[in-house]
């Protein structure tokens, strides 16, 4: 599956794909999706990373992606209005490195079963 079929999966699981295409670049620079045409790890591979080990399914990978957007917008001014426009916006500005993460892991593990 390439990148684009990634976003509309994710789109489709409920997750804003303006934040997944934010997070192309850093997946694309990673070494093995640079140099490898196809994608084949183990489930338990960390990809360097230790917070990934615990992700090991496509749905886990998902709702990992969720909660770490939802931790990145759930916000509110001193007046108790909620800011998850603004940050929303700020996060595909410029996605945080825990989130780009996860999309990683979930893309890898998305075509590992596709195969």
């Amino acid at each position: 599956m390439d990148y684009d079929g990634f976003i509309t999966y994710c789109f489709v699981q409920g997750i804003n794909p303006e934040i997944i295409r934010a997070c192309r670049a850093k997946v694309m620079e990673d070494d093995y999706v640079f140099n490898h045409k196809k994608i084949t790890i183990s489930p338990e591979a960390s990809l360097g990373y230790a917070e990934l080990t615990e992700i090991t399914t496509v749905e886990q990978g998902i709702q990992e992606i969720k909660e770490s957007i939802w931790m990145s917008i759930c916000d509110f001014d001193e007046r108790g209005r909620s800011l998850e426009k603004l940050r929303t916006r700020q996060l595909i500005k410029q996605p945080h490195k825990a989130l780009t993460r996860r999309v990683l892991k979930t893309y890898y593990l998305l075509n590992g079963q596709a195969d």
